[in-house]
């Protein structure tokens, strides 16, 4: 009795139980999608978010480059700051020398004035003298005082001509000094505009053109700071009207017209019609 009710119980249950892991199975396998659909989102997602970080790694790279190429512009950059620096210590040692060679310049040339000055009179002193000799002679004196006389007279002559000759090299040793003091003058008057010392530099063409009058690239810069810099059209006209009239033919015509052309900005400005300058070069 007891293995028939077994064999009942087991032809109930088995298929309770079959029926049991059917469903168990379905659920399974329904889970078993769904992780693989979030799986195969996440990898979409995953595999934008790739992307993403790709182009944004990318992004950095050039900008990396960028600054890199900065950083080189910025160190060839430092490079010409440093050397403009020491060019313009070098200006600043060479504008010193040069002051103090125009002072030194400067006294020597006093010197010589005093020294023209009393060679002037001695040369007067002795034309009166000659004047003098000659007049006693024609006066018809016994022939013993006419021929010392005479020979006084040649002898002072011969002073004469020996003083003349000094005059004529002191006068070329004056001339050339102060062409050496007008140069050393308009080359610190360079050196002063380089240093963008409007007002020194102006006063040192001055001094140049003071000691050398005939000097047109003088003219032209102190014309051209007046213009542009210290903005007196009155006295850049002058500066410009002084370079046409000692400007030699040769110098060429482009910049004869640029100098016309800034001379006639200048005035047309002096009547109120115009305010532009042409440029802003020395030589």
């Amino acid at each position: 009795m007891k293995k028939y009710l077994l064999i009942l119980s087991f032809m109930f249950i088995a298929p309770l139980g079959l029926i049991f892991a059917q469903d168990k199975s379905a659920n399974l396998q329904q889970s078993i999608e769904r992780s693989l659909q979030n799986a195969l989102s996440d990898n979409l997602r995953l595999s934008g978010e790739n992307q993403d970080l790709k182009k944004k790694l990318k992004e950095l790279e050039d900008y990396s480059r960028t600054i890199t190429s900065l950083n080189s512009a910025m160190r060839d950059e430092s490079k010409k700051l440093n050397s403009r620096i020491d060019g313009l210590d070098a200006v600043v040692s060479q504008a010193q020398a040069a002051q103090k060679k125009a002072s030194f310049l400067e006294e020597e040339n006093h010197n010589l004035k005093v020294d023209l000055k009393a060679t002037q009179s001695w040369l007067d002193k002795l034309k009166l003298e000659n004047q003098q000799l000659t007049t006693k002679l024609e006066a018809n004196f016994l022939e013993q005082q006419n021929k010392q006389l005479i020979e006084k007279l040649q002898k002072k002559n011969k002073e004469l001509e020996i003083a003349s000759l000094q005059l004529s090299r002191f006068l070329a040793e004056k001339e050339a000094i102060l062409r050496e003091a007008a140069l050393a003058r308009y080359n610190l008057g360079v050196a002063f505009f380089g240093q963008r010392k409007f007002s020194d530099a102006a006063r040192e063409f001055e001094r140049s053109l003071e000691l050398n009058a005939v000097n047109p690239d003088a003219c032209y810069n102190l014309g051209i700071i007046y213009d542009e810099y210290l903005k007196d059209d009155q006295k850049a006209i002058d500066c410009y009207q002084k370079y046409l009239s000692q400007v030699k033919d040769d110098s060429g015509k482009d910049a004869v017209n640029k100098v016309q052309a800034k001379l006639l900005q200048a005035k047309l400005r002096t009547r109120g019609k115009v305010n532009s300058p042409v440029d802003q070069t020395i030589r």
